[in-house]
């Protein structure tokens, strides 16, 4: 990150450096604004040389199942075989959300942005990764009208508010696809109090 732009020089994924860009990826150019675009050459670990169009197409408020975000913008990348979005909020610059037109949506960091702190300690969520029985700990007293709900990375709702009647609520995912899900836990004023990813093997 500079003044004068943002790149791309690696990508990280499960732990481990997956990529490392001999020649970065740029992702903005600095002033950014509607309706601008450019086109980048980059290069990845020697491999053949890939192009990039970016155009910033859109801007306001992105809604999720989590909350809603306002002042957010979103960037297009358009490569040779593939059309992924971005959403940004723009201060400070953080990535909430991509949409790959061929696998779907991914939400990142929407999740976690805007949980409650002094409450986000209170549950915890295990075993992550699951094979199917899942366990959600509340360690505050229990508020009957506490529930969660379970979305799958499209945002469809597999489990929905669901209360939690006790200090460790049970709930059973061996039906549903194996892939990574979302936890949303809110009060009866849908407030959000803890949100987490969590891993169906």
């Amino acid at each position: 990150m500079s003044s004068e732009g943002f790149e791309c020089v690696g990508q990280f994924e499960d732990g481990n450096i997956d990529d490392i860009y001999n020649n970065p990826r740029k992702e903005f150019e600095f002033p950014f604004e509607y309706n601008d675009s450019f086109t980048d050459i980059f290069q990845i670990d020697f491999q053949q040389q890939g192009t990039v169009n970016v155009t910033y197409d859109a801007y306001g408020t992105l809604i999720t199942p989590f909350t809603n975000f306002e002042n957010v913008i979103r960037k297009k990348n358009e490569y040779d075989s593939a059309t992924i979005y971005y959403w940004y909020r723009t201060n400070p610059l953080t990535l909430l959300a991509t949409f790959n037109i061929d696998s779907g949506l991914l939400i990142t960091n929407a999740i976690n942005l805007k949980t409650n702190q002094n409450t986000k300690s209170s549950f915890a969520i295990f075993p992550n990764p699951t094979n199917g029985n899942l366990s959600i700990k509340n360690t505050n007293s229990i508020d009957k009208e506490i529930v969660v709900t379970i979305y799958d990375v499209l945002g469809n709702a597999i489990i929905e508010n669901k209360e939690l009647n006790s200090a460790i609520e049970n709930i059973d995912l061996s039906d549903f696809s194996s892939g990574l899900y979302f936890v949303k836990i809110t009060d009866k004023n849908n407030q959000l109090l803890y949100s987490d990813k969590i891993v169906k093997l």
